[in-house]
């Protein structure tokens, strides 16, 4: 079963990526990969995963009948930097970054053959002036998961509040007191959600939350700012467990969250 996972949504870090196949096991040689199999369901699992950012990692397919395989596959792209704010009085937000974008299949047909691993990273947060940056893209198998949206960038006081970036996931819009509500980035390809907006009113600076893979991100308002949760965690269970973004498990069989906005 291929997957990615990603190592903080709507952040400055790293998303994986991962492959696993179900019943008798065709050989597999990967390179930048950790490989772990599990039962669920008395069904015996193998699971390749990625988590070097860059393109160094590959995974060759083997012995499959008829020269092809049947696998689920996960991929998610680099979540985007979040904004931040300079020389505020008033203490603007910058908004979140958006989550990177999902890609699912199950039961995909894969020729066998020597193929390129791409895990992109993530965004780097805030420069002065600047949005979060967008998240890199992940890809596999002709697959290509977007990278998530920036945060969009404050400064109150010169009249600077910028709207959140368009990404797989949208990054969240900036707050300030004037000029009325900024938009949240946009979703792309619909691997994801748009991101909240910003306030902009006296009563609030606040930025709102990047975009996740289950929901969009919650909007800042003028007297709360942006909500303490992680986009998306409203959005999945899992034989009763919840997960913070998009729950899955085929990486080690337990449910793991992917691809939450940031706040």
């Amino acid at each position: 079963m291929p997957f990615l996972s990603t190592r903080g949504g709507g952040s400055a870090a790293g998303f994986g990526l991962g492959l696993a196949s179900a019943g008798s096991f065709s050989d597999a040689t990967v390179t930048g990969a950790s490989t772990q199999e599990y039962t669920v369901g008395g069904i015996k699992y193998r699971s390749h995963s990625f988590l070097t950012v860059g393109s160094s990692s590959t995974i060759n397919l083997t012995g499959a009948d008829n020269g092809y395989g049947l696998y689920d596959v996960m991929i998610v792209g680099g979540g985007g930097g979040g904004g931040g704010t300079q020389n505020t009085n008033s203490n603007g937000y910058g908004g979140g970054g958006g989550a990177g974008g999902v890609i699912l299949r199950e039961n995909f047909r894969i020729a066998d053959g020597n193929y390129g691993v791409v895990v992109g990273n993530g965004g780097a947060g805030n420069t002065s002036g600047n949005p979060g940056s967008n998240g890199g893209n992940s890809s596999l198998f002709s697959l290509t998961a977007q990278g998530g949206g920036g945060g969009g960038w404050t400064n109150d006081n010169a009249g600077t509040i910028q709207n959140g970036s368009t990404g797989a996931s949208g990054g969240g819009a900036a707050g300030g007191d004037t000029g009325g509500y900024r938009q949240g980035g946009e979703n792309v390809d619909g691997q994801g959600h748009n991101g909240g907006q910003g306030t902009g009113n006296t009563a609030g600076d606040y930025g709102g939350n990047g975009g996740g893979a289950c929901e969009a991100g919650a909007d800042g308002t003028d007297s709360v700012g942006m909500v303490a949760r992680v986009s998306g965690a409203q959005g999945q269970s899992i034989n009763g467990v919840r997960s913070a973004g998009l729950g899955n498990s085929f990486r080690d069989g337990g449910v793991n969250g992917y691809a939450g906005g940031g706040t």
